[in-house]
């Protein structure tokens, strides 16, 4: 799991922090409060946590917040947390995500642009991205 994924800090105008906590990585923005994939504890593949230690680390971080969402990119290290969320109210979700290694071997769909590509006067950029094929993340959400 990589320990940061973008530039650790603050972004006064868009209301975005990344930092690091003690457990992992605490990504919160302000501006979409009630959404779980903006507001979130990156947990780092910590073996002995206790999840009762990650949901109390959870309430401190987001205790102004309606939810909380811990991501667990190690499967393994999810595991022995499993129970102890699923107890405390806690819903489980595990994403895959797959990445392309190789060059492209044709060019996407034409789509229709969104609202926001329409305004942009930059043309539309192909990203590539790099990591494991496969990879299996669990996601503990909860609505307090």
């Amino acid at each position: 799991m990589t320990a940061v994924p973008e530039a650790e800090g603050a972004d006064p105008v868009g209301g975005k922090v990344v930092r690091p906590v003690s457990l992992g990585v605490l990504h919160r923005n302000d501006r979409y409060p009630h959404l779980y994939w903006h507001n979130f504890l990156s947990l780092n593949p910590t073996r002995g946590v206790s999840a009762d230690v990650v949901i109390a680390e959870a309430d401190r971080l987001f205790a102004d917040l309606p939810i909380r969402h811990v991501l667990v990119a190690d499967a393994e290290a999810a595991e022995p947390l499993r129970p102890g969320f699923l107890k405390c109210g806690y819903r489980e979700a595990v994403h895959v995500t797959m990445v392309l290694r190789r060059p492209f071997d044709r060019e996407p769909p034409a789509a229709e642009p969104s609202r926001s590509a329409r305004r942009s006067s930059a043309p539309p950029s192909r990203h590539t991205c790099e990591g494991v094929l496969g990879t299996r993340t669990r996601s503990a959400s909860c609505l307090s």
